[in-house]
């Protein structure tokens, strides 16, 4: 920031040319002898006076402090930022507010793993490259988990879900199913899921990857459409193992334990009643 205020504006101003550089002239030569010279504030409020009109400006600044990250990666995201931030050096006088913001419109997975930076006052372009970096480990997560679970589904199955001795698959109920706005697809095959009073039902439907958000951090399942009350989203070892998910009953904790990011960990409440399960089916 010295660097601006001592030489800014005369290295600016050297490149100036055409109407810019008669204007710049004409500006000079109508200050009163022996004025100080122009700080880089002051001509920036100038050139912005001049050249770029106020209700333009205005609108530039909304756009910044509503820009979001949505579906532009954090390369494209990051050139946004930077293209509306030049308008609006009241609104992010110092580079911590720089960072604060642009962190603010991120996804909100990476986000929350780059909250401790935010906080350690990490410089506004380590920050963009630490963003670029998990949004490229989460991309190539997705891309391994889909492959290996097309890999998975091929003959006939069967899984243990309702019963109590684990699965290795992940579910979501039909009442639930039909909030995710996806359509599902034909498994092509078939799942036989026993219940807990021991009868068998055939699941042949699923959604593909669907979006499940564990405090803040985006992760992908595949989700087999089954018919139960008692639960929403059965997530299972298909899931469970590639996020190295380590479980602990007593703490009734589930912990994420992903390579090259900050451990993530939900804690659950205790249940003050007794819960009474009878089948996962509907009558």
């Amino acid at each position: 920031m010295r660097i601006l205020e001592s030489h800014g504006v005369d290295f600016t101003t050297f490149q100036l040319e055409g109407r810019a550089h008669r204007w710049w002239q004409s500006y000079l030569l109508g200050r009163p002898a022996g004025s100080p010279p122009t700080t880089w504030s002051q001509f920036t409020q100038l050139f912005l006076d001049r050249y770029i009109p106020l209700s333009e400006r205005e609108e530039l600044r909304y756009q910044l402090e509503h820009l979001e990250q949505g579906q532009m990666s954090v390369t494209d995201y990051e050139a946004r930022f930077s293209e509306l931030s030049r308008h609006a050096l009241m609104i992010l006088p110092t580079d911590a507010e720089r960072v604060w913001r642009f962190v603010e419109g991120l996804h909100s997975s990476i986000r929350a793993n780059i909250a401790q930076e935010v906080e350690m006052g990490t410089s506004y372009q380590l920050v963009v490259e630490i963003a670029r970096r998990i949004e490229g480990y989460r991309q190539r997560g997705r891309e391994k988990m889909q492959q290996d679970k097309r890999s998975r589904f091929s003959g006939d199955f069967r899984s243990a879900a309702a019963r109590g001795r684990g699965s290795i698959y992940s579910y979501v109920s039909s009442l639930f199913a039909h909030f995710l706005d996806i359509p599902y697809e034909s498994l092509g095959t078939h799942v036989y899921v026993s219940t807990l009073v021991g009868d068998s039902v055939v699941v042949d439907r699923i959604y593909r990857s669907c979006v499940v958000v564990f405090c803040g951090y985006e992760t992908i399942s595949d989700l087999l459409l089954l018919d139960m009350i008692d639960s929403k989203v059965i997530l299972d070892m298909d899931w469970l193992s590639p996020h190295h998910a380590i479980i602990d009953c007593h703490a009734k904790t589930i912990t994420l334990a992903i390579l090259e990011l900050p451990r993530l960990e939900w804690k659950g409440s205790s249940v003050s009643t007794a819960i009474r399960v009878i089948s996962f089916l509907k009558a």
